[in-house]
């Protein structure tokens, strides 16, 4: 066991680096400009979408906080030679002066507190942070989701039956099946908003009927139904939720102007939600699923009722946001073209149970037929022809989306 010594000295460590080394800590600027200016340091000349990707942020946070830091004299932004839409960022003199003070203190800072370990509570600590660096290799190589022998009863009948099958890390996975086949019962009970009468589900290795509280923190659910107040503004409805999460004045500002950035709202932030098009409607509640950056999104059906532009606004959206953050997405669709275009995977549900599980071109090659296509896969299995239907208040919230559309 590590001694108590060695945890006070590492949490003493703590206190001091976030009271005088860390420029967050002491209000200098936000995390996403601080690991900017390190990740800039370190690689040289990066364009933004590059940063983006390194740090796991939307483009728009990169470019919000290149434009502070250059306001701020830190870097600079110039256009890339020979393509013009490429904007490079580079390190100023004073910028580089910034990260060697900051790298000088957390040097003087640690060097201190480590010299007052003795060899033994040096090998401790060395061996305390081998486990941590192995607990998150790990979380890296094992499914995100893990699935098995799900049921879910009611009564005598078995809404969900005996079903089994894993998410990977960063992977788009589509649940799809005719209605009442048991894909919105999955999603509550993956969501921690109903409990399974046998079998487990697993998230980041932890049972959702043992850990529920600590999941909803890194999960994010767009419902079938409206979840935005259209009373309200798209700033004011991502503010409560953002006062929900418990995120702190600055912090929540930041995120909601991230926010909106990445999903084109930010002339629209200010109307009424009520006056939006379906599509923007849809847009903003994904907005307000990711608000805490969850490491699993799940979307039922977040397409259903809008015009195809809309539907591919919404796709490209998510493709971005799992490109620049490697988000990992569960979705429900009976957009059969969409499942084919945007999954990695998909399971095919019917009367409960998965009937079929693979890659899209998988599974329209085990129907025998060169031209064959996911709907195809679809009927085959189900022996039913696609609905976009679903309850009387399903319908009502369809009616509800077109209205807006």
């Amino acid at each position: 066991m590590v001694s108590r010594q060695l945890i006070e000295e590492i949490l003493e460590l703590m206190r001091l680096l976030r009271r005088s080394a860390h420029p967050v800590r002491r209000g200098e600027m936000t995390p996403e400009q601080y690991w900017l200016l390190r990740r800039l340091n370190r690689a040289g000349p990066l364009s933004v979408s590059e940063l983006a990707a390194r740090l796991g942020i939307g483009q728009s946070s990169a470019t919000s906080a290149c434009k502070r830091l250059e306001r701020q004299g830190l870097l600079t932004r110039t256009r890339q030679r020979g393509d013009e839409r490429v904007v490079l960022c580079t390190l100023t003199e004073q910028g580089h002066e910034r990260i060697e003070k900051w790298s000088r203190l957390r040097r003087e800072a640690t060097g201190r507190y480590l010299e007052c370990l003795d060899d033994a509570e040096q090998a401790q600590l060395e061996e305390l942070l081998a486990r941590v660096l192995s607990q998150a290799e790990a979380m890296n190589t094992t499914p995100i989701v893990a699935v098995d022998h799900l049921t879910r009863r009611f009564a005598d009948k078995a809404a969900v039956d005996d079903v089994s099958f894993t998410i990977e890390p960063g992977e788009v996975f589509g649940l799809l099946g005719p209605n009442g086949a048991g894909k919105t019962k999955t999603i509550r009970i993956l969501m921690t908003l109903i409990a399974p009468t046998s079998g487990t589900i697993r998230i980041g290795g932890f049972d959702v009927r043992r850990a529920g509280a600590r999941l909803r923190r890194v999960l994010g659910y767009v419902p079938q139904n409206i979840s935005t107040d259209g009373t309200l503004t798209a700033r004011e409805n991502l503010l409560i939720v953002a006062k929900l999460l418990g995120l702190g004045r600055e912090e929540r500002e930041q995120r909601i102007d991230d926010i909106l950035g990445l999903l084109n709202l930010e002339e629209a932030a200010d109307h009424l939600v009520r006056t939006y098009s379906g599509g923007m409607v849809r847009r903003l509640e994904v907005g307000q699923a990711i608000l805490h950056r969850p490491r699993l999104l799940v979307l039922d059906e977040p397409t259903v009722g809008l015009d195809p532009t809309a539907r591919q606004a919404i796709w490209h959206m998510l493709s971005d946001l799992k490109e620049e953050s490697g988000m990992t997405i569960l979705i429900t669709t009976h957009y059969m073209e969409e499942a084919d275009s945007y999954c990695g995977r998909v399971a095919v549900m019917n009367r409960g149970r998965i009937a079929r599980i693979g890659r899209p071109e998988e599974l329209k090659a085990s129907i025998g037929r060169p031209d064959a296509t996911l709907e195809d896969v679809f009927t085959a299995v189900t022996g039913d022809s696609m609905e976009s239907g679903g309850s009387f208040r399903d319908l009502k919230q369809l009616g509800r989306r077109q209205r807006l559309g």
